[in-house]
């Protein structure tokens, strides 16, 4: 009797894996061969999200290292002219802000139209994080210029006390000239950062849809993020995700390519321009506006990028550069 119920048991056993083994079979979807064009635009994505996404607590700390150090330095020393660049101050960083939101407004919009799955309700939260950003820009760089007017003097006409005035009048105006520059790169660059972070798990949507196709096709009660999402609203999901795919990634390698060159001008800012205090104190105003906001009030009434109709994987951007150690390891 006792070998009897042990070889029972066995066989309730191996039944149950098969049947687990015939289920995931139904469950597995067919992979799709990667073409030469697909591995190099996957490659490229992967270097740019290393770009971007180089730990924001390091590149912070490193801004401010950079801002002390060497700003202290050129303030005493003549720097090479190695970084200097009038074309790229002259048409890039004078219209910072343009350029910051020119690359960020249609990446915003076509990423969190599909993770919200075009619900218009969900958008605004989205361009409101843009709006918020615009007018802290606005209003700090014309606090700057305030300042600057009213901590200053003409230096050779006492008389003037503008320094519209004084600039007309052929003479120059002493003041605290707090840097805009150093400001709008470095909060430009930190407002790119956490817009581009829907980037993160974006190409694991299509997995996600595929599945949840594969489950409603063959009337499977499987659970993805998708399946409280009526028939309609699936297949707008689906159209939009595979409409913007290709101009998402597209707009994602301009962002990295808009934060190499805001920091190239900005090592350029540190070198050649203002004095240290200046450029310390706009750099730190950057860094503590993002940080109340991104790191702050939007936290706190879930107002994140990537907030949306469903959810889908997204890795912390400081834990990319450590995956990537334990996947080579």
């Amino acid at each position: 009797m006792p070998a009897r119920r042990t070889a029972s048991r066995s066989d309730s056993l191996h039944n149950k894996f098969d049947n687990d083994q015939t289920f995931t079979k139904r469950l597995r979807l067919p992979s799709k061969p990667s073409s030469i064009s697909e591995v190099f635009v996957m490659v490229a994505l992967n270097l740019c999200k290393q770009i971007v996404f180089f730990s924001p607590q390091l590149r912070i700390l490193v801004y401010c290292v950079c801002l002390f150090a060497i700003s202290g330095i050129a303030d005493v020393l003549t720097m090479p002219k190695f970084f200097s660049s009038d074309f790229l101050n002259q048409y890039f960083v004078k219209l910072g802000w343009f350029w910051t939101l020119f690359v960020s407004i249609p990446f915003v919009f076509m990423t969190s139209y599909t993770y919200c799955a075009g619900k218009s309700h969900l958008l605004w939260k989205h361009f409101a994080r843009l709006a918020i950003a615009t007018f802290f820009w606005y209003f700090w760089v014309n606090f700057f210029l305030y300042f600057e007017n009213m901590t200053g003097h003409c230096v050779d006409r006492k008389e003037l006390k503008s320094k519209i005035a004084c600039m007309k009048a052929g003479s120059r105006w002493r003041g605290f000239d707090l840097s805009g520059h150093a400001f709008i790169l470095i909060y430009s660059n930190l407002v790119l950062i956490e817009e581009a972070r829907p980037i993160l798990g974006w190409e694991g949507i299509a997995d996600i849809i595929e599945k949840e196709d594969h489950s409603r096709a063959n009337d499977l009660n499987t659970h993805t993020p998708l399946r409280g999402f009526s028939g309609s609203q699936f297949d707008d999901l689906r159209l939009f995700y595979e409409k913007f795919l290709p101009y998402v990634r597209l707009n994602f390698a301009l962002i990295a390519c808009l934060i190499i060159t805001w920091d190239y001008m900005l090592l350029s800012t540190i070198m050649y321009f203002h004095s240290m205090p200046e450029k310390l104190l706009s750099g730190l105003i950057a860094i503590f506006i993002w940080f109340i906001t991104y790191e702050g009030v939007y936290k706190w009434f879930d107002l994140l990028p990537g907030k949306g109709a469903f959810v889908y994987v997204q890795p912390k951007p400081e834990n990319i550069a450590f995956n990537r150690r334990q996947s080579l390891s």
